[in-house]
């Protein structure tokens, strides 16, 4: 029986089997910059609702290229998408925010000092 369960969950295409992106403890590196595209694709769409598309457009290749030129050095390693996905997300959350908020109703994370 335990067999034929294996055999079953191993015959699972990948995709179907979902990482808990809530808790990132037990993780692999791999969940862990899946969850992290999945974090970036939140704050673009939040992005979105601001932004004209030519405009989201050109922010989305230039903010790439801008985080994949910061975190060169990481190229080869396993944690460079992850920190290429927070890069961008933290950019695009620092201008919805700012967008959204103003210059009085900043969110703190995001003010500059």
């Amino acid at each position: 029986m335990i067999d034929l369960i294996s055999i079953l969950i191993f015959s699972l295409p990948v995709s179907s089997i979902e990482s808990n992106c809530d808790n990132k403890e037990n993780l692999s590196q791999t969940d862990l910059n899946i969850c992290s595209y999945k974090v970036y694709l939140t704050s673009k769409k939040r992005l979105s609702n601001i932004l004209e598309n030519k405009t989201l457009k050109e922010w989305n290749k230039v903010s790439n290229q801008v985080c994949r030129e910061v975190w060169k050095n990481y190229k080869k390693g396993s944690i460079y998408s992850l920190q290429v996905n927070r890069c961008q997300t933290k950019m695009n959350d620092y201008l919805f925010y700012s967008n959204k908020g103003g210059m009085k109703g900043m969110d703190e994370r995001y003010k500059l000092n």
